[in-house]
Formats: C-alpha cells, sequence, structure tokens
C-alpha cells in the first residue's frame, strides 16, 4: 500500500483538497415540455420561459443538461441574474467513485466522499455484476471554475487508500492539463506539472 501511494504522488500533482481527502469512520431539453421561449441574452447566456411550474421543475431537478456535448448550466431567475456570474459556475455532474473495498460500498459512504464536493445530491449503488459493480455513483454539485476532483486519500482504522472519480457526460470541452471546464489545453493558462522537466497531462478522457 505505501509503495502504491508514493507511486501516486509522483506521478500526480495532488491538490490539497485531493490530498487531505475524508475521515471514514469504519437529454432533450424540451421533452415533454408544453412551451418554453428562449431568449437570448448575451454571449452563451439564454433565458427559458417556461409558464408551467411542474415542467419548470422537472427541467430544472433534471440536471445535469449536455447540448451538443456541452453542459447547460441552469440556474432559477432572480432580478440581476445576468449579470452574477457566480451563479452560474456550480453545476451538477455524475461521478464514479472507484477503488472502494466491497464493505464500503454504502450510502453512507458515498455521501461522507461527497461531502468533497458543494453537496452530493444522490447516491446511487450499481446493481450490475462483475468488476463494473464495484464503484459507487454519486450526482455531486461541482465547481465549474475550478479543477476536477481526480480523487481524494480516505483513510478507515489507519489504513489509508487512494479513491479515484470518474465523471460521466462531462463536457467535451474540458482541459486535460489543468481539469477545468470551458476551455482547451491549447489556451490553458494553469498548467499543472510533476517537476520542471516533467510536463504531461493530469487528466484524460
Amino acid at each position: 500500500m505505501e509503495g502504491d501511494l508514493t507511486e501516486l504522488m509522483q506521478k500526480f500533482s495532488l491538490a490539497g483538497n485531493e490530498l487531505s481527502g475524508a475521515t471514514l469512520e469504519l437529454e432533450d431539453l424540451h421533452s415533454g415540455v408544453r412551451e418554453c421561449e428562449v431568449m437570448e441574452l448575451g454571449p452563451n447566456l439564454f433565458q427559458f420561459n417556461i409558464p408551467n411550474p411542474d415542467d419548470k421543475d422537472k427541467i430544472v431537478e433534471g440536471d445535469p443538461w449536455m447540448i451538443d456535448s456541452q453542459m447547460l448550466v441552469l440556474n432559477r431567475w432572480s432580478e440581476g441574474i445576468e449579470e452574477n456570474y457566480g451563479a452560474f459556475v456550480t453545476a451538477p455532474l455524475w461521478g464514479q467513485i472507484w477503488n472502494l473495498p466491497v464493505h464500503w460500498l454504502t450510502k453512507e459512504v458515498g455521501r461522507k466522499i461527497g461531502a468533497m464536493f458543494k453537496e452530493a445530491k444522490e447516491v446511487l449503488i450499481p446493481q450490475t455484476g462483475g468488476k463494473e459493480g464495484r464503484h459507487l455513483k454519486i450526482l455531486a454539485l461541482t465547481d465549474l471554475s475550478k479543477p476536477l476532483l481526480r480523487g481524494i486519500m480516505v483513510k478507515l482504522a489507519g489504513s489509508i487508500k487512494w479513491v479515484a472519480f470518474k465523471y460521466e457526460r462531462c463536457p467535451d470541452f474540458c482541459c486535460y492539463s489543468c481539469g477545468i471546464v470551458g476551455h482547451s489545453e491549447r489556451s490553458c493558462k494553469d498548467k499543472r506539472v510533476i517537476s520542471r522537466s516533467i510536463s504531461e497531462n493530469q487528466y484524460g478522457p
């Protein structure tokens, strides 16, 4: 286990929240919507007017939404929201939690690990058999202005383990160098490097 952690530290440039980890004590937007008026307010900024409250709740609570492999960040309308950048930097993403022992595959563990995000909205335990069944799924409210978490160190009764995260339906427009959604590697100004002589992507498809 110690050798695995040493290799991991050499391969990745771990962020503070990934390193500190958690302490464990053990698709179509209009689908089914009767009316929807869309108004463009600015570059990449739109207002959706949905008169029916049930339809509105269905859409807002039905995140995440993807259009042409790009993420659509939704927020309920309020006066001045179009000028509030902070209202559109968080969005829910489905993530998979890997490398968990079988006895850690519980919703309680998923919620504790999900606390590393802004909020864990939902925790699922896949029921499929084989290797694909050995992970948890969480719907996590994620800050898109910061690098996506690749994983965290967790500990249980003195045992330290690296738990890896994989994201489902993540936007294609995500920098594999810094892990921030919204720009390409070519235009990245915050590349992560392992050392002065080594520069390699910290993320992948």
